[in-house]
C-alpha cells in the first residue's frame, strides 16, 4: 500500500485506529535502532510466537489518535497550516483541514488540503500526502 492509498484510507476514518497506525509505521520504515528493537523483542527468551507484525501493531506511535504523534512525520523544511470549527461552536458542520507543503510554496490548489473527521486525522492525512510527494520526487 502506498503512503497515498494509506493518506486516503485515513480521510475515511472517523476516529482513532490502531489497524491504520500498525500500518503507517511499517510504511514508513523503522528506524535502525527500532529495527534492532524489534528482533531482540521477537527473539525474547527464545520465544517463537512473537513477530515482526506484532511488533509494529503493538508499538506503532498513536498517529491517528493524537496530533503530537502524527507531527513527528512532519518532513524536513515542510511547514503545516490547519483550519477546522471555530472554538465558539460556530461552524460545527466544518471538518477539520490541514496542508503540508514545502518552505517557499504556497497553498494553491484545493488537493493540497485534505479533510478528515479530527485534527490529528486530517494532519496525518496532509502530512502521508506530503512524504508521497517527497517520494515520488526523489525518484
Amino acid at each position: 500500500m502506498t503512503l497515498t492509498d494509506l493518506a486516503d484510507r485515513v480521510e475515511g476514518l472517523t476516529g482513532p485506529c490502531r489497524e491504520m497506525d500498525a500500518l503507517i509505521f511499517e510504511a514508513i520504515g523503522l528506524t535502525s535502532l527500532q529495527e534492532r528493537h524489534c528482533k531482540d523483542w521477537c527473539r525474547q527468551n527464545g520465544r517463537t510466537d512473537l513477530t515482526r507484525a506484532m511488533y509494529v501493531s503493538a508499538w506503532a506511535p498513536d498517529f491517528t489518535r493524537s496530533l503530537d504523534a502524527a507531527m513527528t512525520l512532519l518532513p524536513p523544511n515542510h511547514r503545516w497550516l490547519m483550519n477546522g470549527p471555530d472554538m465558539d461552536g460556530a461552524g460545527d458542520d466544518i471538518k477539520p483541514c490541514a496542508s503540508v507543503l514545502p518552505y517557499g510554496e504556497s497553498l494553491t490548489h484545493p488537493q493540497d488540503s485534505h479533510e478528515a473527521a479530527t485534527p490529528a486525522l486530517a494532519f496525518l492525512s496532509a502530512v502521508l500526502h506530503a512524504l508521497a510527494a517527497l517520494e515520488a520526487s526523489r525518484g
